[in-house]
């Protein structure tokens, strides 16, 4: 049961950071948006913004899965899932 509480604690703080990332970037934008790159730089950091977005995505889909993989292992017969909800 500790390591239920465990991975999805942990799965809460991903999908937080992740939700803090993108929180930072919209309240920046603004500032960035007064910034003028070199169209060549600018495209680099769309597209390392999006692979970092991707990663992200995919790092939470995979800690989810654990930990529905992790409950599943210990739940005995005929017990209800144990449902969570994001923050």
């Amino acid at each position: 049961m500790l390591t239920i509480w465990l991975l999805t604690t942990a799965v809460g703080r991903l999908a937080g950071g992740a939700s803090g990332l993108a929180d930072f970037a919209a309240s920046n934008s603004d500032k960035a948006a007064q910034v003028q790159l070199p169209p060549a730089l600018q495209q680099q950091i769309d597209q390392l913004k999006a692979q970092a977005t991707q990663s992200a995505d995919q790092a939470s889909v995979q800690a989810q899965q654990r930990a529905q993989e992790a409950q599943a292992a210990v739940q005995q017969p005929g017990d209800q899932p144990i449902e969570r909800t994001a923050n």
